[in-house]
């Protein structure tokens, strides 16, 4: 493996590797940074555990480790200060246990701090008492600023009262927002209406909403049970999480507009991921965070629909949902072991064979106020009309 000789981010060598299992000897991350691999480090591993022990260092400015069968240990440090702050991912199928150092923190003046986020597909996170955090940004005189994420994913209870994260008992530096997630399945669909119905492949937003509003009266209590002492104070931060997922080269479709404006627990918005092993047909809008009004210097706007001409976005107070949309997705991650396939731990990940649209349909929009909208498909991103758009307004 040879990387550019240059120590600057920009320039960088990144690394990116997808694996059945590690060898005995495992990696020599240290080495990968000697010889300027420095800007990107991802390793997929599909079976087996990995653990980064006490005197290893992992350093590059995005760092993303993913484990699908197994379990993650970070016992030592994983380095991604950046100018601009960097980037750690951390994804498992088990558990992921944190009792080490995650560094993330912008190293430039007048620069937002970085995230780090912790996700388990079906185990626990732990984040330990000797574990630390650091996502601090810099102000223009060089002080510390406090504008950094940390977001955890896990399971949330099939009661809809509990999510499966220990206390959170490391430091964290720098973060404006600690958001534990609670991520609820909803796999084998592949339609989403307004309504339930008998068949089982669909599901309706008003079955959903009953369970995100159960799951709304439990989050105070865990707030405390996730920070009995209070030290986090204000940033943490319970919001509801629900994944829809299609089986693995089955299309997913949102066929009616969902708007979450009040879908929250007390003020928080939540993260919403639609996950399609084959297309993700959204012939329905997703909302939040906003609203239409009128404006008369936006009455030469040019819109195809005639009810919403002469309208312009308004963005609402407080934080908005975030989305997270998936065509191809990958959710049959196989071993030559023969181990049984399991979704990829990374939510993101997609199949390597391009197949699986996402397709918007026309006149539909995916807008979100504050939150962010990551998407990702293994074929075409498809926009089916000019009246299509994907934004958010932020602040």
């Amino acid at each position: 493996l040879l990387a550019p000789n240059d120590t600057t981010v920009a320039r960088a060598g990144r690394l990116s590797l997808d694996v059945g299992r590690l060898g005995v000897d495992g990696i020599a991350w240290q080495e990968l940074a000697a010889n300027g691999f420095i800007g990107a480090l991802e390793l997929r591993l599909r079976d087996g555990d990995l653990t980064i022990v006490a005197d290893e260092l992992l350093r590059a400015a995005d760092i993303r480790l993913a484990v699908d069968r197994g379990r993650l240990d970070i016992a030592g440090t994983l380095d991604a200060n950046a100018p601009a702050g960097g980037r750690i991912a951390l994804a498992a199928g088990g558990d992921l246990v944190v009792d080490g150092s995650l560094h993330a923190a912008a190293t430039a003046r007048d620069e937002d701090g970085g995230s780090v986020e912790l996700a388990s597909r079906e185990g626990r996170i732990t984040f330990g008492a000797d574990g630390d955090i650091d996502v601090r940004g810099r102000r223009a005189d060089g002080t510390a600023s406090v504008d950094g994420l940390v977001r955890i994913v896990a399971p949330r209870g099939a009661d809809n009262a509990s999510v499966a994260v220990d206390p959170l008992a490391g430091s964290v530096l720098g973060a404006g927002s600690i958001e534990v997630i609670a991520n609820r399945v909803y796999a084998g669909i592949e339609r989403i209406d307004a309504v339930e119905t008998a068949v089982a492949t669909q599901i309706g937003l008003d079955t959903l909403r009953a369970d995100n509003d159960a799951f709304a009266l439990a989050a105070p209590g865990l707030v405390t049970t996730l920070d009995p002492g209070g030290a986090l104070g204000a940033r943490l931060v319970v919001m509801p999480g629900i994944e829809i997922r299609s089986d693995a080269g089955r299309a997913l479709e949102l066929a009616t507009d969902w708007a979450l404006t009040d879908w929250r627990a007390g003020s928080a918005p939540g993260l919403l991921t639609l996950r399609a092993g084959g297309d993700l047909l959204l012939n329905g809008g997703l909302s939040d965070g906003l609203t239409r009004r009128d404006n008369l210097q936006a009455l030469t706007n040019f819109s195809l629909d005639p009810a919403d001409f002469g309208k312009v976005d308004m963005l609402l107070d407080g934080a908005s949902w975030s989305y997270r949309l998936v065509a191809g997705a990958d959710l049959d991650s196989a071993t030559g072991g023969g181990a049984p396939a399991v979704a990829a731990a990374d939510a993101l990940a997609v199949r390597d064979d391009g197949e699986g649209d996402l397709r918007l349909a026309n006149n539909r929009r995916v807008r979100t106020g504050t939150g962010s909208i990551e998407i990702a498909a293994a074929g075409d991103v498809r926009y089916l009309g000019n009246g299509a758009a994907i934004y958010t307004m932020g602040r």
